[in-house]
């Protein structure tokens, strides 16, 4: 099969503007102080980092009956991610003139379901996003393209470090995080404006009959049979968001620990983002070389390493360190489990099978999120949470040395 150059390119810098969009309202550092601000409940706070994936995530298990077997994904996709890049246009306008018209509570709430209901209208297609990725893209670059394309991301996330920093230094009303809301829309239409010029050769499904929701649960089972790795790879996926039981009251800790103002986000945020670029640089090189196991492997070994030292050292760059970790983990861990899923998708229900990774997914960073909230309203320390994430982090290698290296097999 061949594979139109320009696609790989338009991908990876399309992919760049978006994800880099949201580095601007980072849910890791700039939000959950902003939610801090506003004396919003914890579990508001807890399930920040988490409610762009949620939103993502959920959709699929629906909408996958109605995905399979197209010629085409491109057209359906073109309408869901306008609306999926609209919730920042208006969180930022509320953020800017609302204050005089909504409660605190009220703006918490836009300010949470914004990333959700932007997730929500890009995960409704997101079953035919990754179709369409492995149509568009050679199976042996899609490692690279990936990685490529967080680090252009993160390049976008140093420059939004230092935004948020020195915009934080002036101000810390909710009008500038409306501006880093509408910055990042801003970066969405260019993102949008690249995504439609990709180019989509029609494909001739096998015919088949029109399938129901129902049907798409009743292969689920058929899926876990005759796929031999999937239940090992569930169980991997499940312990991998660890890291989201410790983020997201992470950058708190640190600033109220190291008694630092609200400019000392924008620190943390240019720490995590030189982390991303360095791990995933790693990522691009030895996925293409290694396959998708060893991201993964990279990935969580470093999250071990961020909780090592948190338990053991004590001082003020313990922050930028760990956070430098945590831009490691998470964004090596996304190429890894999107260049896994990929290698490891049914042939015969490929829709099925990335609805169910996906829900599963959804599930992890839920009981994440909530167990979050619970142990840091329950305990008090967050160094227990640490220990407990630690120990996750161990069990989660393990379960990802019974994966295949993901290097072999095609992915198409």
């Amino acid at each position: 099969m061949t594979y139109n150059k320009k696609n790989y390119w338009l991908h990876l810098i399309e992919g760049g503007f978006i994800m880099g969009a949201v580095h601007f309202v980072s849910s890791q550092t700039v939000l959950p102080n902003l939610l801090k601000q506003l004396d919003c409940p914890d579990i508001y706070i807890s399930l920040m980092p988490v409610a762009l994936f949620l939103g993502f995530l959920i959709p699929p298990i629906f909408t996958a009956h109605l995905l399979e077997n197209r010629k085409l994904e491109l057209p359906i996709i073109k309408y869901t991610t306008i609306i999926q890049r609209l919730p920042y246009l208006w969180t930022g306008l509320i953020l800017i003139y609302g204050d005089n018209y909504f409660s605190n509570q009220m703006i918490a709430i836009v300010v949470l379901t914004c990333p959700f209901i932007s997730g929500l209208f890009g995960g409704v297609t997101l079953p035919a996003w990754q179709h369409l990725l492995k149509k568009t893209v050679d199976q042996k670059r899609i490692s690279s393209m990936l990685a490529f394309r967080f680090i252009m991301s993160c390049g976008i996330g140093l420059f939004a470090g230092w935004v948020v920093n020195n915009l934080m230094k002036e101000s810390t009303g909710l009008q500038i995080y409306g501006w880093l809301h509408l910055i990042a829309f801003v970066f969405m239409v260019l993102s949008y404006v690249l995504f439609i010029l990709l180019e989509e050769k029609e494909s001739k499904p096998a015919p088949q009959a029109k399938r129901k929701l129902s049907q798409t649960f009743k292969r689920i089972p058929e899926l876990l049979k005759e796929e031999k790795l999937l239940k090992t790879y569930i169980v991997q996926i499940f312990l991998k968001n660890v890291p989201f039981f410790i983020l997201p009251f992470m950058a708190i800790y640190f600033k109220d620990v190291y008694k630092k103002n609200d400019s000392y986000m924008g620190l943390l945020l240019s720490a995590q983002m030189s982390g991303s670029i360095l791990g995933n640089f790693t990522a691009a090189y030895f996925g293409d070389k290694f396959g998708p196991r060893f991201n993964l492997l990279l990935s969580t070994g470093s999250f071990v390493i961020m909780c090592v030292t948190i338990l053991f050292i004590d001082n003020e760059f313990c922050g930028i360190i760990c956070f430098f970790l945590s831009g490691i983990t998470i964004f090596v861990s996304s190429v890894g489990n999107t260049a896994m899923s990929l290698f490891l998708s049914s042939q015969k229900f490929p829709s099925t099978f990335y609805a169910l990774i996906s829900l599963c997914n959804a599930i992890s960073f839920l009981f994440f999120a909530i167990a979050s909230s619970w142990f840091w309203n329950g305990t008090g320390s967050f160094n227990t949470m640490i220990l407990l994430s630690l120990i996750t982090g161990l069990i989660t290698i393990f379960f990802t040395l019974k994966l295949p290296s993901g290097y072999k097999k095609s992915y198409v």
